[in-house]
């Protein structure tokens, strides 16, 4: 038969380009060809092979030994030393013969040291294997085509309390039992019948003291040099701990989820009952503006034609008792209008009826207005007020008739709960994009147990002092509610008996914007 030209052509190459060392003499032991391999062990070209003492030497072995040794037969094998630097070969020698021609020797190179090197990586990946399997907590198995043990790892018997050869030759099943059901003959699954690998199959196993183990398995199919399939291994993990852990945590989910259902119901019952509270917070606040505005009319009639009388500006009332009583119902209608302002404001303001009319306030001014404003009752209880202007460039973003309120409610809580001969400090800073305003005086201060609730409508300090004065406990929850509507907020510091800082924040204009809107 002859050789097509290609493939004699590829079997060169291959012999040319081989990774082991080949050489080829006539019958009469003389080289007549090396691969590239050989070449590379003396970085000579065959060519110059004449030059090498060393393959001069080995010519002579080849003929004066190995080709008298091929006369009795068929093959022969020993070692040489050959290359720069030298190395050992395991040479295998054979004639081979041409078509119609003399034989040729073939001589065949295998390196000894790497032959050597092959076998202790495999022995060193052997025991790498068995430490690692000895340090591992997971056990490992190992079944044939049949699904019967062929291996089981000794930490299995850490698990189960008993020797893992007494399994060896039995079915898989005989370990334990699967926790899926279709997996309880294991040859019969889909990823044993299609040779599939599977991960995180639950097994559980009984040990000897009767207790329950769950164990988490991998495997992968195993597959001979041929290709042919040769069963299963794989490993398995104790998650005995985790399991009951698992479960104990699905349990507490159930029990929050429940707890959860029963708190939006509740929830949602509570959103109800809150949205009726406040229909009926709006309902009456709209109640109280209402008749607050209606009272304020007539009230304000009362109030003028008590002051035509307490001045007799037509004639003598007669008696001095008449002017007594003239007086008291000018105090009294007063008071009364006040009370009644104050509801309509906070009764406003909780019910978002007020409307802020922004504009640039120059708080120095206003400060000086409401210590104006409030002088007269503070000179008469001799009180002294001290303020010391801030930068006159430093302007509130606000309300005017809003801030004049706030601060005329401060100074008159101050005077009326500061004893006579006290002192009344008002102070104001800026702190970044707020300025800070307060009003500190040494007057009875507020106990802890009322700080809390002091701000809530119609709530007073519980002190004996507090009770025995005028007022309605609106002061500070319009203030409060005014100063929020801002955007700044009220804080309140108090010691009884030492004096009380209440304080305001407003949003502050920077200078920069300041000279912008001055600029406009």
């Amino acid at each position: 038969m002859k050789v097509p030209t290609n493939l004699r052509s590829l079997c060169e190459g291959i012999v040319a380009d081989g990774a082991f060392p080949i050489t080829v003499f006539d019958g009469r032991g003389q080289f007549l060809f090396a691969n590239n391999s050989f070449e590379r062990l003396f970085s000579l070209r065959f060519e110059d092979f004449n030059d090498s003492p060393q393959l001069h030497a080995f010519n002579r072995h080849v003929t004066e030994r190995v080709i008298p040794a091929l006369a009795a037969e068929p093959r022969f094998a020993d070692r040489h030393r050959l290359g720069f630097p030298e190395q050992e070969f395991d040479v295998q020698y054979q004639f081979v013969k041409a078509d119609r021609g003399e034989p040729f020797l073939v001589a065949l190179f295998q390196n000894v040291g790497e032959t050597v090197n092959q076998a202790e990586r495999a022995l060193r990946q052997q025991h790498r294997f068995f430490d690692f399997a000895e340090c591992s907590s997971d056990w490992m198995w190992e079944i044939d085509t049949h699904g019967t043990l062929t291996f089981i790892s000794d930490q299995f018997t850490r698990i189960a309390g008993c020797p893992p050869s007494l399994f060896i030759g039995t079915a898989f099943g005989d370990l334990g039992d699967f926790v899926r059901p279709e997996a309880a003959d294991f040859t019969a699954t889909q990823e044993f019948r299609n040779r599939r690998p599977f991960r995180d199959w639950i097994f559980e196993i009984t040990e000897r003291a009767g207790a329950k183990r769950q164990q988490r398995l991998n495997g992968m199919p195993v597959f001979d040099d041929h290709g042919g399939f040769a069963g299963f291994r794989g490993t398995g993990t104790d998650i005995t701990e985790q399991y009951a852990t698992e479960r104990a945590l699905r349990t507490s989910r159930d029990q929050l989820d429940g707890t959860v259902r029963k708190l939006s119901e509740r929830s949602v019952e509570l959103l109800l009952a809150l949205e009726a509270a406040q229909a009926a917070n709006r309902t009456q606040t709209e109640f109280l503006a209402n008749v607050s505005h209606e009272l304020r009319t007539p009230l304000n009639a009362i109030i003028g034609f008590a002051e035509v009388m307490a001045g007799n500006m037509f004639g003598p009332l007669g008696s001095d008792k008449y002017q007594s009583y003239v007086q008291d119902i000018h105090t009294s209608a007063t008071h009364l209008h006040e009370l009644i302002t104050d509801v309509l404001e906070l009764s406003k303001v909780e019910s978002g009826n007020t409307e802020l009319r922004l504009a640039e306030v120059d708080i120095n001014e206003e400060i000086r207005y409401c210590i104006r404003m409030i002088e007269v009752r503070a000179n008469s209880k001799k009180l002294k007020i001290e303020f010391g202007a801030i930068n006159a460039a430093v302007i509130v973003q606000a309300d005017r008739r809003a801030v004049r309120q706030m601060l005329t409610n401060l100074l008159s809580n101050a005077v009326k709960f500061t004893p006579e001969g006290g002192a009344i400090r008002v102070t104001a800073h800026q702190r970044g994009g707020k300025l800070e305003i307060s009003v500190v005086d040494s007057g009875i201060g507020i106990l802890p147990a009322d700080l809390e609730n002091i701000t809530r409508p119609f709530a007073r300090g519980s002190q004996k002092t507090v009770q025995q004065l005028e007022g309605t406990g609106l002061g500070l929850a319009v203030t409060k509610s005014l100063a929020e509507l801002h955007g700044g907020g009220l804080q309140i510091e108090s010691n009884a008996g030492k004096g009380t800082a209440v304080t305001i924040t407003l949003p502050a204009v920077q200078s920069d914007e300041l000279q912008e809107m001055t600029a406009a």
